[in-house]
């Protein structure tokens, strides 16, 4: 059976209250083409999410492709030469937190199919599931996901290039001629505006944001060149935002009256609109 082997010592640390505690997991035959050490920007990304007070990792480790990064970032290390026993002992670990601790996020890593049955019974029992995988990630994998992030995405927002491999550079920012094309990109944005506004047309940026990755998990203004939810609905030129806080943190926004997009004002009506 697998045999866990410690790579690394966690130092003790109790997490403040209002962070989550979060769970992360690797499948590490289903990652296994991709280059250079991924857990390093992985783990800058899973800190939004909250404490990360569970790492496992399951594969073979007879290899070296793992071993330095995994030891970085203090996983435990559950190695087994057969790819059906890492998914069983995976599968059993999580169901093991799931009952057992209190877990409040678990992140999954990798492409299977197989673990969108599991990312399925996790959501059941109320926890949030992130999952971050490759662009040949499993569909099902995918959308079992609360949000789902594409590797090729990480570091793009941040300067910090793979030892090994020339830096990535990230996509193109598309004009906003180039985004009011993209007709299902224009009513998503449309909509989440629509869901969520107020008596005036004004929505809470944040909660367009996650209404946005319920519609989508796999939705990430980084695919579009933006880094941030709030750059790319600007370049779109489709909307006017307003600051509601001193520090002009936090941010409302609405579809323009005068949007440049033929049709959207009648794709998505507002009772402002007929005030107006």
């Amino acid at each position: 059976g697998p045999t866990p082997v410690r790579l690394g010592a966690s130092s003790l640390y109790d997490a403040p209250a209002e962070l989550e505690r979060v769970a992360v997991v690797i499948d590490c035959p289903s990652a296994s083409a991709w280059p250079g050490r991924p857990v390093d920007l992985l783990m800058l990304e899973v800190a939004q999410w909250g404490s990360a007070q569970v790492r496992r990792a399951y594969g073979d480790f007879s290899g070296e492709k793992w071993k330095q990064s995994l030891q970085d970032h203090a996983f435990t290390a559950v190695h087994d030469w057969n790819r059906d026993g890492c998914r069983t002992a995976l599968t059993c670990d999580c169901m093991d937190m799931l009952l057992d601790r209190d877990i409040d996020t678990f992140v999954f890593v990798g492409n299977s199919g197989a673990l969108a049955r599991l990312a399925i019974r996790i959501r059941e029992s109320n926890r949030k599931v992130v999952g971050y995988g490759d662009r040949e990630a499993a569909r099902d994998f995918v959308v079992a996901c609360h949000r789902f992030v594409y590797v090729d995405n990480l570091g793009l927002d941040i300067d910090l290039c793979e030892t090994d491999h020339a830096p990535k550079k990230p996509p193109k920012c598309l004009t906003g001629a180039e985004l009011r094309q993209n007709n299902i990109l224009v009513e998503m944005l449309a909509k989440a505006v629509r869901d969520n506004e107020d008596d005036d047309g004004w929505a809470l940026l944040a909660t367009v944001g996650r209404e946005l990755h319920r519609f989508l998990s796999d939705f990430d203004p980084r695919d579009f060149g933006y880094t941030k939810l709030g750059d790319l609905m600007r370049a779109t030129e489709l909307f006017d935002f307003e600051a509601i806080d001193r520090d002009r943190r936090k941010l409302r926004v609405r579809l323009k009256l005068d949007a440049p997009t033929p049709g959207l004002a009648e794709l998505y009506p507002s009772p402002r609109r007929a005030l107006v």
